[in-house]
């Protein structure tokens, strides 16, 4: 019998405690999952993070699912408070459902109150669930069941399930659209605070959807699109909107630059600097030829008219914004290429290499804020003649 097996024999009672273990591993998963999905529910709907110990009185619950893995019940009050006056709204609970008919509802509800010493039979005014047959049936429905234990309250169909069921119905016929007139992109995206890129994403494809967005607007029959139509038509909107998305683009490609597992900080540091570079071009750039802002160009070509001062002003906010915060990097960087990426040669290397000016000009300021290179120079070519700049 070898070391492990004489183990298992003289201490049965290790794998039931490894079972134990890993069951409680798995329910603490599970619990935290829990915690995390209510977190997410109270940051949307703007919810405190506060129990039901500041209740004065009942005066509405509302009633909602939130489906995750598994069917759950969450409940909220809301209620006034007898002391100011203001409405209050609170989340209370949060309970997994075994079953979704109307009595079983109407038990975990009746647990909840009882749990927390809510008088719902005395006090409850109001009900408001989802367009389910369970919540809100006529006869079995939740709804039903707590009125037959207290008739004062009455029961409105959620107004907030209500338009989501209006914007999912909008994104259908939307998706359509875009569909029937081979559109290039097949939907909008959706902007996220947490994701760096999103911004300009968004933006860029908002941008790249205009005339669809229009279209759609103009065949809605929804008060509130006039409004919209109103913004998309008026020309300094459209120009900010392209311009915006142009500048996003830039910098998403810096975030992207930025970002990776084997980046060392000379890499770092020469992209930083390589950017500051090119703000100084795209500031330029605005004001004749507009190479690098191509959404902004193809709406400056249809329009006249087009102010672009509070552009320039806005790259020259950027510039020393950059500056600033990142100051710390020229003690790090100094560099001796001075070349200019808009100089007279560029126009002779157009003509010559019969090659696309931005790209030429981009590729020079890489050239000359890339340390590695710069480095790779000293090593190899420091010996001859030549300087770095004619290398």
């Amino acid at each position: 019998m070898n070391s492990s097996s004489y183990k298992e024999a003289a201490f049965p009672l290790n794998p039931s405690l490894k079972e134990i273990e890993m069951k409680k591993i798995v329910q603490n998963k599970e619990v935290i999952r829990h915690l995390i999905d209510i977190v997410l529910y109270l940051g949307r709907h703007c919810l405190p993070f506060r129990g039901h110990k500041d209740l004065e009185r009942v005066g509405k619950m509302i009633s909602t699912f939130d489906v995750s893995r598994k069917d759950q019940l969450s409940l909220v009050i809301r209620y006034i408070n007898k002391s100011n006056g203001v409405v209050c709204e609170r989340l209370i609970a949060v309970r997994e459902t075994l079953m979704t008919t109307g009595q079983h509802l109407f038990t975990v509800l009746d647990d909840i109150c009882k749990d927390m010493c809510l008088d719902w039979k005395t006090y409850l005014v109001g009900q408001s669930y989802d367009g389910a047959a369970s919540m809100r049936g006529a006869y079995n429905g939740l709804q039903a069941i707590v009125k037959e234990n207290n008739p004062l309250a009455t029961y409105v169909w959620c107004w907030a399930h209500k338009f989501n069921l209006g914007i999912v119905y909008a994104h259908r016929q939307f998706k359509l659209l875009l569909q029937e007139v081979d559109s290039q992109f097949d939907d909008l995206l959706l902007h996220n605070n947490v994701r760096w890129l999103s911004k300009g994403n968004v933006l860029y494809r908002f941008f790249g959807l205009l005339n669809e967005i229009e279209l759609f607007l103009l065949n809605s029959t929804h008060l509130a699109a006039k409004n919209h139509i109103k913004f998309i038509k008026d020309n300094n909107n459209v120009v900010t909107i392209a311009f915006l998305a142009d500048i996003f683009q830039h910098v998403n490609f810096l975030n992207l630059k930025l970002q990776g597992a084997q980046k060392l900080i000379c890499h770092l540091v020469s992209e930083v600097n390589c950017f500051c570079k090119k703000i100084e071009l795209f500031s330029q750039d605005l004001g004749s030829e507009q190479l690098y802002f191509t959404n902004l160009k193809k709406v400056c070509d249809e329009r006249n008219d087009i102010e672009i001062d509070n552009f320039i002003n806005f790259m020259t906010s950027i510039e020393t914004e950059f500056e600033r915060r990142f100051a710390d990097l020229k003690t790090l960087y100094n560099s001796s290429v001075t070349l200019h990426p808009d100089g007279e040669w560029v126009n002779e290397a157009i003509r010559v290499f019969k090659c696309n000016k931005a790209t030429i000009q981009m590729e020079i300021i890489e050239f000359q804020t890339d340390d590695v290179l710069k480095k790779l120079y000293d090593k190899n070519y420091a010996k001859t003649e030549s300087s770095y700049e004619e290398f």
